[in-house]
């Protein structure tokens, strides 16, 4: 279907041209039409001005690479306008893989609506998903398959390791075997991520015990991290829950979950790399997950480190790096 919608509008509009394009050479095509008809086109001469977030400290002019970008915001075009009344085309290339979007909504002869969506979030959306498409194309069966490891695709983790994770997840690997790629990781990021938690209000309250619980991960302190950052985690999630309701009473495991990510989960126009839906999923089935005392192999959670119920063993490198790896990803689900 995406071949066949490629070789209709865009290779159409391509034999109205003076000059021949051929579609192989073409890396980005995109087309304005007003409603009056007339038509820009516009075909490897535009500039793309891209809007992103990072997860490390990035100096003007430094290149900036899949690795540190954590969500594409915005997507626009220097010095080309498109207005709301004028239907439009985008073909883009990135490497290999390439990504098309059209409206031609607002030329439609019923109503002949404005659009009334922000486009250039709606592009930022298209573009991560082609750049990232690897994250958007797991199957469920896969996230339940992940989730049992209690792993996510965190934010914080580098695109080069997360493609690690999720081939390892394919192919019927065991994440696990990660695990000293990714602390080693979040070791060299934890000072900076601390850093970047004090910029968030729900955080505030709870620095001094969070502040704490790196220094012990930074020392080998494994226990004293999991047992300080575990319960800390639900605390730091209601202080959202409440500055986002203070009028409700209600803080089950469940409202919690998705007040954290309500902020990028209901807007239409956006599709984050903090894959809000996904990570609401995550907390409910693995962080609030519930236990039987009488099982033989508990998990750590946040009911069983509160109920004094995980075993001691498991208070390891593994559930301290999730725990910081867990913060991360509340932080930018907060984030507007």
């Amino acid at each position: 279907m995406f071949v066949r919608l490629l070789e209709q509008f865009p290779t159409e509009i391509l034999s109205k041209l003076p000059h021949e394009h051929r579609p192989s050479q073409v890396d980005t095509l995109l087309v304005v039409i007003s409603p009056s008809g007339t038509t820009h086109i516009y075909v490897n001469e535009i500039n793309a001005i891209m809007t992103t977030r990072v997860n490390t400290a990035v100096k003007a002019g430094q290149p900036v690479s899949m690795d540190v970008i954590s969500d594409i915001q915005r997507l626009e075009f220097d010095k080309v306008e498109i207005p709301n009344d004028a239907g439009m085309l985008l073909v883009f290339s990135i490497g290999w893989r390439r990504g098309l979007y059209y409206d031609f909504g607002p030329l439609a002869r019923s109503g002949q609506e404005h659009r009334k969506y922000d486009l250039a979030k709606v592009l930022g959306g298209v573009y991560a998903q082609v750049l990232f498409q690897e994250r958007f194309l797991i199957s469920d069966a896969d996230w339940t398959t992940l989730f049992a490891a209690q792993w996510f695709l965190f934010i914080g983790l580098p695109h080069s390791l997360i493609a690690k994770m999720i081939m390892h997840v394919q192919e019927n690997w065991s994440v696990d075997d990660l695990l000293v790629e990714i602390a080693a990781e979040v070791k060299r990021k934890a000072p900076e991520m601390l850093s970047t938690w004090r910029k968030q209000d729900a955080f505030a309250p709870h620095l001094s015990i969070v502040e704490t619980a790196i220094d012990r991960f930074l020392n080998g302190d494994y226990i004293s991290c999991t047992g300080l950052l575990y319960p800390r985690i639900e605390g730091i999630l209601r202080t959202y829950h409440r500055s986002r309701h203070p009028e409700q009473q209600k803080s089950l495991p469940r409202y919690l979950a998705s007040s954290a990510v309500a902020t990028k989960r209901d807007d239409p126009d956006l599709q984050s790399l903090v894959l809000p839906e996904r990570f609401e999923a995550y907390l409910n089935c693995v962080y609030f997950r519930t236990f039987n005392p009488d099982d033989a192999d508990i998990p750590v959670s946040r009911h069983s480190v509160s109920h004094g119920e995980a075993p001691p063993d498991k208070f390891d490198l593994k559930s301290s790096v999730i725990s910081i790896l867990i913060l991360h990803q509340l932080f930018y689900s907060f984030e507007p």
